[in-house]
């Protein structure tokens, strides 16, 4: 058994979150503090996700 605390928020994997559905599904998951997992092919492109997920996500 560990000692890590457990995480309190719900964790979602999006695969697709660079743009469109994936990204937009991603955004309104994050608004409702979830943790967000960002599956990408292109790594430049996931970066971009992650800033506009971050931005949606509550402080």
């Amino acid at each position: 058994m560990h000692d890590q605390p457990q995480a309190t928020a719900p964790l979602a994997v999006v695969t697709g979150a660079t743009a469109g559905l994936g990204l937009e599904t991603a955004k309104g998951l994050a608004a409702h503090g979830y943790r967000v997992i960002v599956a990408a092919r292109n790594a430049d492109k996931g970066d971009l996700a992650c800033h506009a997920i971050r931005a949606h996500a509550p402080a």
